[in-house]
């Protein structure tokens, strides 16, 4: 035989939580016959199916039976008797209601009024105890109670003991601020001469700080000058060095001295005077100095003096120096006769050098035949250059300066300069005869005059006047 078509499967025998399925075939694919095998296999099949989780129902709890009632809790006087039962006929499942109703249940039992018995007083429980009286230093704190527990009844004794029970509470320590006792009287003076100083106590101690409490606040020594009225030996002692003096010599070897005084402080009555020298010395200006022949004097022509003192013939006054010499010395001179003037002036020789001649930038409009007021307005600059010829030169109304420079030595040539000036004296009302008063000297033959002007005394006098000038040499 052979196997006919699977039927269409059953339906499921559940809806959820597993079931199976069946279908079933024949062996009519052809039957059997005359003799031939049956169909081999089952005419059935069956498997699983709809095996998802049921959801699950709400069960809504149901109470089971009652326990047995409690005894009595009076045997007479109304007592209490009590019952119970739970929710579990069936629990509450699934969100189901929980039982309605009470799980206790209770009666009354035994109400017939109990013979009257003695009945001896108890304490009730003890109160919360009060707050502390003090909060430092020791204090107290009461509870109390009540005999009610039971109260005494029919005659019977009350209860024993007190209502109340008192106790030490915040035993410790109140803080205490200290306070200052009274000043001491001052102790002696703290030097035996001259004047020191004394001093006084006072101790924190009234009260003294305890508990934690703050400790006094303010001095607890004070001190005062004392005078003893004796005087003390006071030793001398040297004050600073003053600067050196120039040196007495410009060259060949000279001196400079530098002096101090004892008076920092002096020395007093008894004491020491100041040990060592006052006056200190050393050697100077050591280098050779150069040949005396090197410098001359020359002198201008002399010019008459204007009786007015204007200073009408100064341009006729040509200060000039040979070649390879510089000036190092200039003066305004008179005669004695004092009816005559002149320029002194000193020249040095020097390395040879070429004269560069120069004119004052300035003019002014001052008059040719004014004062000597408007030769502050000019100024004589070689610019450490050696200064070898000078000349003042006007017209009518105008004065300038007309000079030479001598470049000294290379380009790399180290120079030793420094600057000076004469003394403020007055300008006579603007007449000549001021500048008599007035020279431009270097100190030493080796030095050249480069720079100077005539200032006037802006901070002081005004009427007073002054050559400010700049002197140099060539570093050996």
């Amino acid at each position: 035989g052979g196997w006919g078509e699977w039927t269409k499967p059953t339906p499921c025998s559940k809806s959820c939580g597993g079931g199976t399925t069946t279908r079933s075939r024949k062996c009519d694919n052809p039957a059997p016959a005359n003799g031939g095998w049956n169909c081999e296999g089952s005419g059935t099949e069956t498997q699983k199916c709809n095996s998802n989780e049921c959801p699950k129902q709400p069960v809504n709890g149901g109470w089971g039976e009652w326990t047995k009632p409690t005894p009595c809790s009076k045997s007479c006087g109304g007592g209490t008797t009590t019952r119970s039962r739970k929710c579990d006929n069936p629990a509450p499942a699934n969100g189901g209601w929980n039982c309605e109703g009470s799980n206790t249940e209770t009666q009354k039992c035994n109400t017939k009024e109990c013979p009257k018995q003695p009945v001896n007083g108890g304490w009730g429980e003890w109160t919360k105890p009060t707050l502390c009286s003090k909060s430092c230093g020791g204090g107290k704190t009461t509870r109390s109670r009540k005999c009610d527990n039971p109260a005494p009844a029919h005659g019977e004794k009350d209860c024993e003991g007190s209502d109340t029970e008192t106790r030490e509470c915040n035993a410790k320590q109140c803080a205490v601020d200290g306070g200052f006792g009274e000043w001491s009287g001052f102790g002696e003076c703290s030097v035996t001469c001259g004047v020191g100083t004394k001093t006084r106590r006072r101790e924190c101690d009234q009260p003294k700080p305890s508990g934690g409490g703050k400790t006094c606040q303010g001095e607890t020594t004070q001190t005062e000058n004392c005078d003893t009225q004796v005087n003390c030996p006071v030793d001398g002692k040297w004050a600073e060095w003053s600067e050196w003096e120039s040196c007495d010599k410009c060259c060949g070897g000279g001196s400079q001295r530098r002096y101090r005084t004892c008076d920092n402080p002096p020395p007093g009555p008894n004491g020491k005077k100041c040990q060592g020298e006052r006056i200190d010395s050393r050697k100077c200006n050591t280098h050779s100095c150069p040949d005396p022949k090197n410098c001359f004097f020359k002198y201008t022509q002399y010019t008459p003096l204007d009786k007015d003192g204007k200073p009408i013939f100064l341009d006729q006054h040509q200060i000039k120096c040979p070649t390879s010499h510089v000036l190092n010395y200039i003066r305004l001179q008179k005669n004695e006769q004092e009816t005559m003037i002149s320029y002194g002036y000193r020249c040095c020789k020097t390395q040879a050098c070429a004269n560069l001649p120069k004119t004052n930038d300035e003019t002014y409009n001052g008059g040719g035949y004014g004062k000597v007021f408007n030769l502050d307005h000019q100024t004589v600059a070689c610019k450490n250059e050696g200064l070898s010829s000078l000349k003042l030169d006007r017209d009518m109304t105008r004065w300038n300066y007309k000079y030479d420079c001598c470049k000294l030595g290379n380009q790399k040539a180290e120079l030793d300069c420094y600057n000076a000036n004469s003394q403020f004296l007055s300008d006579m009302g603007g007449s000549v005869l001021s500048l008599l008063n007035q020279e431009i000297s270097c100190k030493c033959d080796d030095y050249y005059i480069t720079d100077f002007k005539m200032n006037r005394n802006y901070n002081g006098n005004e009427d007073q006047i002054r050559y400010d000038f700049q002197c140099c040499k060539i570093k050996n």
